[in-house]
């Protein structure tokens, strides 16, 4: 048996409830100063060398645009092989 739901009814609904949730949520206010152009930077290239390093070591591979697959499982086990030989 299938239900037919009225996406545009259920958008509407979804709001009211979003809206309700964030006012009750107790979560962490966000940042109000900005951050240095230092701290930017830095931020970026810790980023962006994480994801060559993943790269190089065959963690993650591009198989096209906006298609990524990620080993997370045999990274992990070739970390513990490494760590458990030396």
């Amino acid at each position: 048996m299938t239900r037919r739901i009225d996406f545009d009814e259920w958008e509407k609904q979804r709001g009211k409830w979003m809206v309700e949730y964030f006012k009750t949520c107790p979560r962490r206010r966000p940042r109000r100063r900005p951050r240095s152009p230092e701290k930017e930077r830095l931020l970026d290239w810790l980023v962006a060398n994480a994801w060559r390093q993943a790269l190089k070591t065959g963690e993650i591979e591009f198989l096209g645009p906006r298609q990524i697959r990620w080993h997370i499982f045999q990274g992990a086990a070739a970390k513990g092989k490494q760590i458990a030989n030396e």
